[in-house]
C-alpha cells in the first residue's frame, strides 16, 4: 500500500498511476496500438493482463505474447518467478497460468510495503485484520544506484481551498536509496521527515532483498550502531524473531510466495517459487531520528542472461519463410530451421526485436490488410547471439471485406438485448462472446431483412457465429431474395451442426434485398455477403 499511496500522491500533480506505455518510453511502437493491452503501474511496475485466449488449456492456463519491455530499464523482473529479461524488446510465449497476472518490476526498484491486511483502518482488538503501520517492509531489487521517495499521511485529510487547490494535510517523507559497488550493496532508509496526527515514528523495519546467491556478510545498522543481526534457518523463525523485535536475517533460497491462500482452498497447494530473497529484521527505532542501513557483502543479483555480444560459433537460422496458407489479412506466421546449441531466438519485425524463447515459429499479429513487412531472425545462447539472417519480406492477405457490399437498411422483426442492434452483424468485426448482434430470448422464427439498395451479382453469404458457439448460434436458416422487396424467391433452407465454424450459403443471383428467416436464434454474429 505505501507504494500505491505514494504513486497516487504523485499523480495529483504528475503522471497518472496507470500510464500508457508511451508515457514511459515514447517511440513509434508505443505511440501505435501495439502496447494497448499493457500499462505502467506507477514508476516501477509493468502490467500486461491476459486479454485473449492465445493458447489456453481447459483449465485456463495460457501464454501471453507481445509484451513490450521498454529500454528505460536494463532488465525487467517477473515479479512472481524472479526471472529476468532484457529491456528494449518484445517477449512472446510468456507463461501465464490461471493464477498469474503478468507483472514485471524494474531492476533497481525500491518498493515500500506494510504487512498484509484486509482494510486500511488501524489494527485493533475489534479490527484484527486492519493496517499495522508500526512495521514497515521495504523490498529492494538492488542494481547500480537508485532511490525512491515514499509519502505517508493519515489517509483521510483533504481540504478544498478557495483558489481551487487541494490540501491533503501533513505527511511523512522517507528517502530510500540502493547502491551496488562491485560485490557490496548498501541499502538505506534515510531519516523520515515530517509528521501528522496519530503518527508514531517508532517503527520496526524489515528489508527484503532480491539476490541470486547467499551473501558472505550481512550488517544491519540503526543510525551508526551495528545491531548485530543474527542468522536464523527458516522463514518461520525469522518472522517469530522479527515480531519479538529481534535483529535477525534469513536467506531463503526458494521462497514460496503463496502465503495467503486459506486452508480450505485448493490453490493452497500451488507453490509459487521465486528466486532467492534475503530477509533482514531491524530492531525498532525512531525513524525520524535514525536512518537504517543494510550492508550486504558478497552481493549478487545476476540472472546470467548470457553475453550480449556476437557469437561467431553460433549458426544463423536458415530458411526463414512465411507459408501462404498460414497467412491472414492481419497476421503473418514465420518459421525457420532449428539451430544446434541455440537456447532462444530473436525475431526483428519491422525494426522491433521480439524474444520468443526456444521456438522456431513466430506470428506477427494486428497488421493492416495487405501490408508489407520485413523480418530477420537470429539465434542465441549463453555465449551471445548469431549473425542476423538475410532480410525477408512478406505481405499479409488482402482485405477480406473488399468484395462485400454495405447494406443500406437492416430490419429485425424481433426484440434486441440491450444495445446489441442487428447492424453489428454487418460491421466487419467477428463476434467474441456477447459482443455483437444479440436478440432477446423470444426471437426464434423472426426475420432479418437486409436491403442493399442496388442489384448485385452475389456469390454467397458467409455466416460467422460467435466464437464460443454459445447461446444464439444459428442452426437453421431460411433464405429468401428479392429485387424489389415485394416479390420474393422461394425459400432455401440450410441446417447446420452447432459450432463456431463459418457457414456458407451459396447464392449466384442478383438481389436488392436479402431476407434471412432465422430459426433457433437468440443472437448472431457476422454475416458477410459477397
Amino acid at each position: 500500500m505505501p507504494y500505491l499511496y505514494t504513486e497516487a500522491h504523485k499523480a495529483v500533480d504528475g503522471l497518472p498511476m496507470i500510464r500508457a506505455m508511451f508515457l514511459e518510453e515514447e517511440n513509434a511502437y508505443t505511440l501505435g496500438t501495439a502496447t494497448q493491452y499493457q500499462y505502467m503501474y506507477g514508476d516501477n511496475f509493468l502490467v500486461a493482463p491476459i486479454y485473449q485466449d492465445t493458447n489456453a488449456d481447459d483449465q485456463g492456463n495460457d501464454i501471453r505474447n507481445n509484451i513490450y519491455l521498454p529500454s528505460t530499464a536494463d532488465t525487467w523482473i517477473d515479479y512472481f518467478t524472479g526471472e529476468q529479461y532484457r529491456g528494449g524488446q518484445v517477449i512472446n510465449n510468456f507463461d501465464a497460468p490461471l493464477w498469474k497476472l503478468p507483472l514485471f518490476v524494474k531492476n533497481g526498484s525500491i518498493i515500500p510495503m506494510y504487512e498484509n491486511h484486509n482494510n486500511p483502518s488501524a489494527i485493533s482488538k475489534t479490527n484484527t485484520e486492519g493496517l499495522d503501520k508500526s512495521r514497515r517492509i521495504v523490498e529492494f531489487y538492488p542494481y547500480q544506484d537508485s532511490s525512491y521517495d515514499a509519502i505517508e499521511d493519515d489517509g483521510i485529510s483533504m481540504t478544498q481551498n478557495s483558489d481551487g487547490t487541494v490540501d491533503y494535510g501533513s505527511n511523512v517523507k522517507t528517502h530510500y536509496t540502493s547502491s551496488v559497488k562491485g560485490t557490496t550493496a548498501t541499502l538505506t532508509a534515510n531519516k523520515s521527515e515530517g509528521g501528522y496526527q496519530g503518527y508514531d515514528a517508532n517503527r520496526h523495519s524489515t528489508f527484503v532483498v532480491n539476490v541470486s546467491e547467499k551473501p558472505s556478510k550481512v550488517t544491519a545498522i540503526n543510525g551508526s550502531t551495528d545491531i548485530n543481526a543474527k542468522e536464523v534457518t527458516s522463514y518461520e523463525a525469522f518472522e517469530k524473531a522479527a515480531k519479538n523485535n529481534e535483529a535477525v536475517w534469513f536467506y531463503d533460497e526458494s521462497p514460496n510466495l503463496n502465503k495467503y491462500a486459506k486452508d480450505d482452498e485448493g490453490f493452497k497447494d500451488t507453490a509459487i517459487i521465486t528466486t532467492p530473497k534475503l530477509y533482514v529484521s531491524f530492531t525498532k527505532t525512531n525513524v525520524n531520528e535514525q536512518a537504517q542501513t543494510l550492508v550486504i557483502e558478497g552481493f549478487k543479483n545476476d540472472a546470467d542472461l548470457g553475453e550480449e555480444t556476437l557469437n561467431k560459433d553460433l549458426s544463423t537460422p536458415a530458411n526463414l519463410t512465411a507459408a501462404e496458407e498460414t497467412k491472414t489479412p492481419t497476421s503473418i506466421t514465420l518459421t525457420w530451421d532449428e539451430v544446434e546449441d541455440a537456447t532462444s531466438y530473436d525475431v526483428e519485425a519491422d525494426g522491433i526485436i521480439y524474444n520468443i524463447g526456444n521456438n522456431t515459429t513466430f506470428t506477427h499479429e494486428d497488421l493492416p490488410y495487405h501490408s508489407t513487412h520485413t523480418y530477420r531472425v537470429r539465434s542465441r545462447n549463453i555465449k551471445g547471439y548469431s549473425e542476423w539472417s538475410k532480410e525477408y519480406e512478406s505481405i499479409s492477405l488482402e482485405d477480406p471485406w473488399k468484395d462485400t457490399p454495405t447494406p443500406e437498411n437492416i430490419t429485425w422483426e424481433g426484440d434486441i438485448y440491450g444495445s446489441h442492434t442487428p447492424d453489428l452483424a454487418f460491421d466487419n468485426f467477428f463476434q467474441s462472446g456477447d459482443g455483437g448482434f444479440h436478440s432477446d430470448g423470444n426471437s426464434i422464427g423472426q426475420a432479418l431483412t437486409v436491403d442493399y439498395g442496388k442489384g448485385y451479382q452475389l456469390d454467397k453469404v458467409e455466416y460467422y457465429p460467435r466464437d464460443d458457439a454459445s447461446n444464439g448460434t444459428v442452426t437453421k436458416m431460411d433464405v429468401y431474395t428479392s429485387l424489389d422487396g415485394k416479390n420474393w424467391s422461394d425459400a432455401k433452407s440450410f441446417t447446420w451442426e452447432r459450432s463456431a465454424d463459418m457457414k456458407e450459403i451459396p447464392l449466384k443471383l442478383q438481389l436488392v434485398i436479402l431476407n434471412l428467416f432465422l430459426e433457433n436464434l437468440l443472437e448472431t454474429s457476422s454475416l458477410q455477403v459477397k
